[in-house]
């Protein structure tokens, strides 16, 4: 494996198991009764109204959505040659960049599950990169190959999730 391959990789895996796991966590709470402990701390969607009468993001933001962001970190650092600083910085990026994501597709009218292109695959891998580039965690080339890694590979992966019934929309 080539010196730029792993780099690229060291950033962009960390990237795409967070963002799964958002996934993962809805699945598995939506398979547990409707009392258990998971989803009575799950209430809170943060169902905000923004200024125009709509949904500030979307439903799928939850309480357990913060999880990741909290124990990734320290399973990457264990597991990959990065610092922890950079696995907190990577995991809450995702994060805002999904959530962020959610709030730009509310304000152009799009509905929870409906498909926004270059939003829908792209708004963490975006954000997380923009920011390390800016920071110089990686390059622009780390950065540009992700996004085209990421751009081909998650619709796929997507569409294998919705199969599975882990993802409620395909796309």
């Amino acid at each position: 494996m080539t010196p730029l391959v792993f780099k690229i990789l060291v950033f962009v895996v960390p990237c795409w198991i967070t963002n799964m796991s958002f996934q993962f966590i809805w699945a598995i709470c939506t398979q547990l009764p409707e009392n258990h402990i998971l989803n009575k701390i799950n209430i809170p969607r943060f169902d905000f109204m923004f200024i125009d009468h709509k949904p500030l993001f979307g439903s799928g933001i939850r309480v357990t959505s913060i999880v990741p962001i909290v124990f990734l970190p320290f399973f990457f650092n264990h597991m990959l040659p990065m610092s922890l600083l950079y696995y907190l910085s990577l995991t809450f990026l995702v994060f805002f960049g999904d959530l962020l994501g959610s709030i730009i597709k509310r304000r152009l009218g799009f509905k929870k599950g409906e498909f926004a292109l270059f939003i829908d695959h792209g708004d963490y891998i975006i954000t997380t990169g923009m920011v390390f580039v800016f920071l110089q965690y990686i390059s622009l080339e780390i950065f540009l190959y992700a996004l085209l890694l990421t751009y081909v590979l998650h619709p796929i992966v997507c569409v294998i999730g919705y199969k599975l019934k882990i993802k409620q929309e395909p796309l």
